[in-house]
């Protein structure tokens, strides 16, 4: 299980990046290639300050688009 959850984790997280060059201008070789955090950092809702409050709210809900395409993946496989 873990394996495809990695791997969705690291497909959203491109997918993030992309999004991001969009919405930015961005080039995307500015962005790092690999996520800055860990996954089990972006599932502890206490990792991030309570001042970057946005910043938060925006990866919840990425978080929460990954954990659903993961589970999804999980279901249908099993």
């Amino acid at each position: 299980m873990k394996p495809d959850f990695d791997r969705v984790f690291d497909e959203s997280y491109q997918a993030a990046r992309r999004l991001t060059v969009i919405e930015t201008g961005l080039a995307i070789a500015t962005l790092p290639k690999q996520s800055s955090f860990t996954l089990e950092q972006l599932l502890d809702s206490d990792f991030f300050p309570k001042s970057q409050f946005h910043a938060l709210a925006w990866m919840n809900n990425h978080r929460k688009q990954a954990i659903d395409k993961a589970i999804a993946l999980l279901l249908s496989s099993g």
